[in-house]
């Protein structure tokens, strides 16, 4: 009996991944400044800490507009406040000035709606903005459906994530914009972070590995 080794080639992929830090966000519950009552109104540029309103949202364009900066109101997703992008101007905008380096940037934040318009669908858009207020980078909006089980106790908030591919490193403004026009009831958000931005995957090398030991019976 004779025995003849056949190689078997195995690729073994290595693969690198490098994780960023995360990326600092000032004051991303909202909980700066503690509001004494239910809720402000907030005007452009706002008073909302490490925030600037701006009328960005569906329908006033680059314009004026407000939103409303809910205290005991009602329920918050962390801490006690939160923002209801929707002031009495209708549809608006908060942004907030971020360094992202190159890679994926994750964006991860809380949303509900607000339940005085009764039921329906609420709307935003999430965007990264050059400095001079042009879009760098956007994503597809983020809905809420409202329903009868809303309640200013029962806010029940849903976590959301966007995930932006940043090409270019630098300072972006990152804008939470309205998408419901004609209703001062808009999309509430809290929560904001930025866990980990410029993560990337690299591919680094490859390996063959020799596995095989074919048998093979000779007379």
């Amino acid at each position: 009996m004779k025995m003849i080794k056949w190689p078997l080639a195995m690729a073994a992929l290595a693969i690198g991944i490098s994780t960023a830090s995360a990326v600092p966000i000032i004051n991303g519950d909202f909980e700066l400044p503690v509001l004494p009552g239910g809720y402000s109104n907030e005007p452009a540029p706002g008073a909302i800490t490490g925030w600037e309103v701006t009328g960005g949202g569906a329908s006033t364009g680059t314009g004026s507009g407000d939103v409303d900066f809910i205290g005991s109101f009602w329920q918050a997703n962390d801490g006690v406040q939160s923002v209801d992008l929707n002031g009495n101007d209708d549809a608006a905008a908060i942004r907030q000035a971020i360094a992202l380096p190159v890679g994926t940037a994750r964006v991860s934040f809380a949303m509900t709606g607000n339940p005085q318009g009764g039921v329906g669908t609420k709307s935003l858009t999430l965007s990264l903005l050059n400095l001079d207020g042009s879009t760098f980078l956007t994503l597809p909006d983020f809905t809420y459906e409202v329903t009868g089980a809303n309640s200013f106790t029962n806010m029940l908030w849903e976590d959301r994530l966007g995930v932006f591919n940043v090409a270019t490193a630098g300072t972006y403004y990152l804008e939470f914009k309205s998408g419901n026009t004609g209703t001062p009831f808009g999309p509430v958000i809290d929560s904001v972070s930025v866990p980990d931005g410029g993560m990337t995957v690299m591919l680094l090398g490859m390996s063959v590995t020799t596995l095989g030991l074919i048998r093979r019976k000779l007379s």
